[in-house]
């Protein structure tokens, strides 16, 4: 039973980092996030939402499965594990642009080997010419 109150504040950790994110972006914008101009609709909105708060209880529930976990501790570990995530989306870069590794000529297939004169189509080099083992 102990396990399931952790989870249970964990969740609730996880809702105070939700209610404060909300704040912070209400008082910024003056309107809810689903009536932004391109932004999220409230469906998507709610699942982020719900999506953090599970991840702040399971993280709760994690370490109060492998140890000793007070219920202030599942606090806050269900309210640095929606919060961790939040940085590590802020620190990502917001366009990944690859570079080729290398440049193929535009006459040639990748795995197509050139004809040599004389050599049969599709034959291995030592059956045109006639030599080899048998």
């Amino acid at each position: 039973m102990e396990q399931a109150g952790m989870l249970g504040y964990g969740a609730l950790g996880g809702l105070f980092i939700s209610g404060l994110t909300m704040f912070r972006y209400l008082q910024g914008e003056k309107i809810w996030p689903w009536h932004a101009p391109g932004g999220v609709t409230f469906k998507i909105w709610l699942a982020i939402e719900i999506l953090r708060t599970g991840l702040g209880a399971g993280v709760a529930w994690v370490l109060a499965i492998s140890g000793p976990l007070s219920a202030f501790g599942a606090v806050l570990a269900g309210a640095g594990a929606p919060a961790i995530i939040d940085k590590w989306g802020r620190a990502a870069p917001k366009e990944v642009t690859l570079a080729p590794v290398y440049d193929i000529p535009p006459q040639q297939s990748v795995g197509v080997q050139p004809a040599q004169p004389g050599a049969a189509q599709g034959a291995p080099s030592n059956v045109a010419s006639g030599g080899g083992n048998v």
